[in-house]
């Protein structure tokens, strides 16, 4: 029986103690050694990073470049990323003239009502009595995304939206309406996880709800009433001070 050695590939003998045309060592512990700097070196190059700024790889585990010193942070990764388009996004807004948006603001408009329509004449094959409950279950995914947006969306994004122009408004108002029926039809597809979704959100709204109004009420009182009143904080009382003055 042959071997292949893991260096040259030259066929070698069973029992050869070394290959004869690169010297390379054909024991077990050389054979390992080997194939654990190849599968190091593989894992290295599938795992590098490209710099930002020279666009060379990098190891992952090195914090700044290799070749030009950049800091390989995520916040840069990002940034470099995300650079070309908005240079382009800059270009193409000082290039732009008032009618080029104006003609992208009704392209904008007519997209969004052509979508609408045929959303509507896709899904108008369900049977009434489908939509109304599937309608009712949308309630529950609407309040949670407008809560959510609430809560995560910047105010400045809602503030750019008011000052937009009514085309663009109708334009967003139709595409609410677009998303709207994609989740009826994310409902309908899915019934049961769709369900079993909105049984989590009203089980955290009504475990929130029953925590501030009863629980911690109940809470408060039994406190007061085996730890006695809070009283009112003295700054005159000396609270474990023990210094002095003449």
């Amino acid at each position: 029986m042959k071997w292949a050695c893991p260096n040259c590939g030259q066929l070698c003998g069973g029992m050869a103690g070394a290959c004869p045309t690169c010297g390379f060592p054909l024991t077990v512990g050389a054979v390992t050694r080997h194939y654990g700097r190849r599968l190091r070196h593989w894992l290295s190059e599938v795992t590098a990073l490209e710099c930002p700024r020279c666009r060379q790889a990098t190891p992952i585990t090195r914090a700044q470049c290799v070749v030009c010193g950049a800091p390989l942070t995520v916040q840069a990764a990002v940034d470099a990323t995300l650079a070309p388009p908005r240079r382009g996004w800059a270009r193409f807004k000082a290039r732009s003239s008032p009618a080029t948006w104006s003609r992208l603001r009704w392209g904008h408009l007519l997209l969004s009502a052509g979508v609408l329509w045929g959303l509507l004449a896709y899904l108008e094959k369900l049977p009434l009595k489908a939509w109304v409950i599937l309608a009712g279950v949308s309630v529950v995914y609407l309040a949670v995304f407008a809560f959510l947006s609430a809560w995560l969306v910047p105010r400045h994004v809602f503030f750019a939206l008011s000052r937009a122009s009514p085309v663009v408004k109708l334009a967003f108002i139709l595409n609410y309406l677009s998303l709207v029926l994609v989740l009826q039809a994310f409902i309908g597809t899915w019934w049961v996880r769709a369900l079993v979704l909105a049984g989590l959100f009203l089980a955290t709204w009504l475990g929130a709800y029953l925590l501030w109004r009863y629980i911690m009420p109940v809470a408060a009182a039994t406190e007061q009433v085996f730890l006695g009143p809070h009283n009112r904080f003295d700054a005159s009382a000396p609270h474990g001070r023990d210094a002095r003055y003449d």
